[in-house]
């Protein structure tokens, strides 16, 4: 049966009409991305209005789509949430400079573009309501007013913040370093709000929202692998989804998972094998076709993303006081590299032991020092490799470190093509060159100590020495050179 797309309401509106409208509020929908414009998008909207503004003409920004469920006054954003979280930050910033220069034009901004009013209880509340992830962030430094100057300080402090909230935070930033000295901060805030025009459109039920969500994104529209997942899996779930959400949410707000389509990618080399990166999205949704295949993949993935957050930021409590496998991956195999080992220690910690797990790490130390670091073979083999000892790990055709070892034997390079690659090998990465050094130095002085964090390759052998420094080595001028 073909769906039915119900739209209505087609107007011209400007940036203030939708934003100034009393007794409502915006949301962004369910199946909606978290905050993601970059500084690319922010300095286009900043050259946008700085043209209009000198030529005096009308900007068009697009279209944004709403959908208002039963007549009430929360107004779901479809298309546009980018545009209006950014136009409330340039707003917000606007606000804030206005009260570090004690001008109370700053009320009149929060009270027209930044806050509502309900009629009836005259309650105060934000007019527009990000992600669950975003929304606390948003409300604490975007529509809460402070000077411009605190309120940056205070965002410094912030630690551990996710990405999309740090992209706040910056566009924050931006605006305010762009704007602190202009003389003409309200002809800006107006040319924004007034002189730039969306075409707005409503959907009258959810599953169009949906649909038509779909749509845009087959047209172009730019949306990540997770988007395209979290959007795939609500629907499926129905009327559930509520439950899908807070699973998907806490797995976003686990400490590490950044990059939600980084760790998406390692968890299905890890399980299902290798993969372009652009037919991921279709393999996972051939995959969740139900309400029940929803859940089953949503409980593996929130357990798989436990031991991904634990494998980013290794702690002792983490590994059961294995402090040794900790030192391991922090010290040692992290610097050599850190992404390609990923799916394969994510098996690895889910089927293996403590002590297995330390005699991997170490036999992935050596291996990968010799195939990538020295030897620069194939990423793609690397990954292919992995992603096949994880599978077998995970069906128990490997079932120890032993066999893990013998498996990354079988494409190690030999003992002759090493030493001649490491002969004549140049290391031009700070960390690895000392990482190098310090082995060689604690194999030779027998030293186990750990050196100082902050050794560098000055330590050794200077960059620029002194004339006084060049007479104390007998060394080639083409070092320095």
């Amino acid at each position: 049966m073909e769906e039915e797309i119900e739209i209505t309401n087609f107007n011209k509106n400007t940036i203030e009409d939708i934003l100034s409208r009393k007794d409502v509020k915006y949301s962004v929908s369910y199946f909606q991305r978290d905050y993601s414009w970059g500084k690319d998008e922010w300095g286009k909207l900043l050259d946008d209005i700085f043209e209009s503004l000198s030529e005096r003409r009308k900007h068009f920004l697009g279209f944004m789509t709403f959908f208002r469920p039963d007549n009430s006054n929360e107004i779901q954003i479809i298309e546009g949430q980018q545009r209006l979280a950014t136009m409330t930050i340039l707003a917000a910033t606007i606000r804030d400079i206005f009260i570090e220069k004690k001008d109370s034009k700053w009320k009149e901004i929060d009270n027209q573009l930044i806050k509502t009013k309900d009629i009836y209880s005259e309650k105060i509340f934000d007019k527009l309501g990000l992600s669950e992830i975003n929304r606390d962030f948003f409300k604490e430094y975007i529509h809460k007013e402070d000077r411009a100057k605190e309120k940056t300080e205070k965002m410094k402090k912030e630690k551990r913040l996710k990405l999309s909230n740090r992209l706040i935070r910056d566009c924050y930033n931006y605006f305010h370093n762009k704007l602190k000295d202009q003389r003409l901060l309200l002809d800006i805030l107006r040319q924004a709000t007034r002189e730039f025009i969306v075409i707005t459109t409503e959907v009258t039920n959810l599953r169009s929202a949906y649909i038509l969500f779909q749509t845009l994104n087959d047209r172009g529209l730019d949306l990540t692998l997770s988007d395209l997942l979290k959007t795939h899996l609500l629907q499926k779930s129905g009327d559930d989804w509520k439950d899908i959400k807070k699973d998907w949410d806490f797995i976003l707000n686990l400490s590490g998972i950044d990059n939600m389509n980084i760790f998406l990618r390692h968890y299905w080399l890890s399980t299902r094998g290798t993969v372009k990166e652009k037919e991921l999205f279709d393999k996972f949704s051939s995959e969740i076709k139900n309400r029940e295949e929803c859940y089953k993949f949503i409980r593996e993935l929130k357990k798989e993303a436990g031991t991904y957050s634990m494998l980013l930021n290794p702690e002792a409590s983490d590994f059961f006081g294995n402090k040794i496998i900790v030192e391991l991956l922090k010290d040692e195999l992290y610097i050599l590299t850190k992404q390609q080992v990923l799916p394969l220690l994510l098996a690895v910690c889910q089927k293996f032991n403590s002590d297995n797990k330390t005699l991997v790490v170490k036999s992935l130390i050596s291996f990968i020092f010799r195939y990538l670091t020295i030897g620069e073979q194939e990423n793609k083999e690397l990954e292919r490799l992995f992603s096949e000892i994880a599978r077998s790990i995970r069906k128990n055709k490997i079932k120890n470190a032993v066999h893990v070892i013998k498996e990354l034997k079988k494409k190690d390079i030999n003992n002759a093509t090493f030493k001649q690659l490491f002969k004549t090998k140049q290391i031009k990465d700070n960390k690895k060159a000392v990482y190098i050094l310090t082995k060689i130095e604690k194999f030779l002085s027998g030293q186990k100590e750990k050196f100082a964090a902050d050794i560098t390759l000055e330590h050794i052998l200077p960059v620029n020495p002194d004339n006084e420094c060049k007479q104390q080595y007998t060394v080639d001028k083409k070092l320095w050179e």
